[in-house]
């Protein structure tokens, strides 16, 4: 018996492992053509933040982020509720998610695309208040004072 449960224990630490590895070359695969493709980088931010400056084709685009992007943390979600993350690394994926899913350009997209996504998740991002200061990719760089 305690043999059972010490395999239990290292099954639940390589799933806890194994999950967070997933997920962070998930992000990876997701902020990384951003990081090199300055066109796709920019429709992000804009997107992101309203995007009411975006083509038709741009929005398009966007579109296919955001799920992309809504996707990834619904599954650091899953994680975390299924007991896979602690409460700790999910912090940091709860903060992403306050200051992305309570951006103007989200915002839209959600009203339009929650249905993609899964009961509790879409809970969770309907229960989010913004953060005191929102700062996404668009906006960290953005000075508030005038130079």
């Amino acid at each position: 018996m305690l043999y059972l449960a010490g395999q239990v224990r290292h099954g639940s630490r390589v799933a806890r492992v194994t999950g967070g590895e997933t997920l962070a070359a998930n992000l990876r695969g997701f902020t990384q053509p951003l990081a090199q493709d300055a066109e796709l980088n920019r429709i992000w931010n804009i997107g992101i933040e309203g995007g009411s400056e975006l083509t038709q084709s741009e929005r398009s685009r966007f579109l296919h982020l955001a799920t992309q992007f809504g996707k990834l943390i619904e599954s650091a979600h899953l994680y975390h509720t299924s007991g896979i993350m602690d409460d700790g690394t999910w912090s940091g994926w709860q903060a992403a998610a306050g200051h992305y899913f309570t951006s103007p350009g989200w915002s839209e997209y959600w009203a339009k695309r929650s249905d993609l996504y899964s009961p509790a998740f879409r809970t969770f991002v309907d229960g989010l208040s913004p953060p005191e200061q929102r700062i996404t990719s668009g906006t960290l760089w953005v000075s508030d004072s005038a130079d």
